[in-house]
């Protein structure tokens, strides 16, 4: 749609579509700008560890599929698609160890 056509659907003259034009497009600049110049908050160490606590709060915390998990460990970190077979992670083992361990700590 042309900018006169944009003016006369909506009852505005073409200099109104030109200067929201202007405005949506320095909006979009801003919005994807670099920030190069953002302060780095802390630096994380990226371990098998960490990645099996990361898995494990996923899909206990948030409810995430195995498919969700898979798919945020590649988009965020990188890692291939099957990184949580790898990683040994059973989560269902670690579930009953969890309740097990609450259980012992709440008979003593």
């Amino acid at each position: 749609m042309g900018i006169a056509q944009a003016a006369k659907k909506n009852a505005v003259c073409r200099n109104s579509v030109y200067a929201q034009k202007t405005k949506a497009e320095a909006a979009l600049e801003a919005a994807f700008a670099d920030t190069t110049e953002a302060t780095v908050l802390s630096y994380l160490p990226i371990s098998k560890h960490f990645i099996r606590q990361v898995v494990l709060g996923l899909v206990l915390i948030a409810k995430a599929s195995y498919r969700d998990v898979m798919q945020f460990l590649h988009n965020l970190f990188d890692y291939p698609i099957m990184f949580i077979t790898n990683l040994n992670i059973d989560v269902r083992e670690t579930c009953s160890r969890s309740v097990t361990m609450l259980l012992d700590q709440k008979g003593r």
